[in-house]
């Protein structure tokens, strides 16, 4: 389907299906009367000359040899009022004389500079190795966030959840003897992946992943006041009729018109045909259960979206995801795209 009278599909879904059912959550003009809102979703996919430094939209990244995937972005410099953003994902390293196999788990984790936010330099730089006994043979699904001066990096691995703390380049493991979070921390006693952590506005942290749970997978919630200790682990979203599983969860802050802050939960979402959409569901502070929006924030069809990561910005969002490299690749690309779908991202005077 072309992308404008899908955009508009969906969009008509959401604001019916949401309005319907849960009219409480935040809009950005018109007050806490609807979810989601414009900055919140659907997204549709950047265009041409939305990206630059060479990127090829909706492309951030795109290499046939390390499959750069599971993106996240840190400001750079901790002022959201500049574009400059960090952009980590996790990478397969090339061995000489052996093909390069995208079925294989990441074994780095790296790090890029954006100057716009959303178009990466070709040059990286390398965060985490797999090291620890524990973390098994990949690291995987970074999700990074600022802290007293210093940056906390949650990763997914074979044992379990991990976090190392550093400057942003350097980075020291918590605890090299055993998980952050392993499967003996998890409601149903299965390996938790794919963390994704947010500060909320009262310096409490929330880590949110994913865990098997009798033949699916599901979503889990913990809380921390020091962001290395987490506890009161709860199932907060679980597959709806129609979905096989729920994957990837990453959440992101805001605060509505009215000045009630909330949180979305971004995740992806396997139906029971095997398709993958971004999903979205939203809370406010205080809140214990997300309410979820009726239809997807991001539909490509048949790239087979998963790990989103949204960034927030004034008038607009980010959206970048992991997506197939292109029509039949059977490689993982890092892709952006925009809500709403109004805005341009040329650059001034384009």
């Amino acid at each position: 389907m072309h992308w404008a009278r899908r955009h508009k599909a969906v969009t008509i879904a959401l604001l019916i299906g949401v309005a319907g059912a849960c009219s409480t959550l935040a809009d950005n003009g018109g007050g806490d009367v609807a979810l989601p809102n414009a900055a919140a979703g659907p997204f549709r996919p950047t265009e041409a000359g939305e990206l630059v430094e060479s990127r090829v939209a909706p492309y951030a990244l795109r290499d046939d040899e390390r499959f750069f995937r599971a993106p996240s972005v840190l400001d750079e410099d901790g002022d959201p009022s500049t574009p400059a953003a960090l952009i980590l994902t996790a990478m397969n390293t090339p061995i000489d004389g052996v093909d390069p196999d995208p079925a294989l788990m990441p074994d780095s984790l790296v790090q890029f500079r954006a100057a716009d936010g959303r178009s990466p330099v070709r040059q990286f730089d390398i965060l985490l190795t797999v090291e620890a006994a524990w973390e098994g043979s990949w690291i995987d699904a970074p999700s990074a966030l600022r802290h007293d001066g210093r940056v906390f990096l949650y990763y997914g691995t074979e044992g379990g959840l991990g976090l190392a703390t550093g400057n942003g380049l350097s980075f020291t493991r918590t605890s090299a003897d055993a998980p952050l979070l392993g499967p003996t921390d998890t409601p149903s006693g299965g390996t938790p992946r794919n963390p994704g952590a947010v500060k909320l506005s009262d310096g409490s942290f929330r880590l949110f992943y994913a865990v098997d749970d009798g033949g699916t997978s599901v979503l889990v919630e913990a809380r921390s006041v020091d962001g290395v200790t987490f506890e009161d682990h709860q199932v907060v979203l679980r597959p709806r009729e129609g979905e096989a599983a729920l994957d990837d969860p990453q959440p992101v802050t805001a605060v509505s018109s009215q000045g009630r802050r909330l949180t979305y939960l971004y995740f992806a979402t396997t139906t029971t045909e095997g398709r993958r959409r971004i999903d979205m569901a939203a809370r406010f502070d205080g809140e214990t259960t997300f309410q979820r929006a009726e239809g997807p924030v991001y539909d490509p069809g048949s790239d087979a979206p998963r790990a989103p990561f949204v960034l927030r910005k004034d008038a607009y969002s980010l959206l970048f995801v992991t997506q197939a490299s292109g029509t039949g690749s059977d490689y993982p690309a890092v892709a952006v795209a925009v809500a709403p779908a109004i805005v341009s991202l040329l650059p001034a005077g384009n």
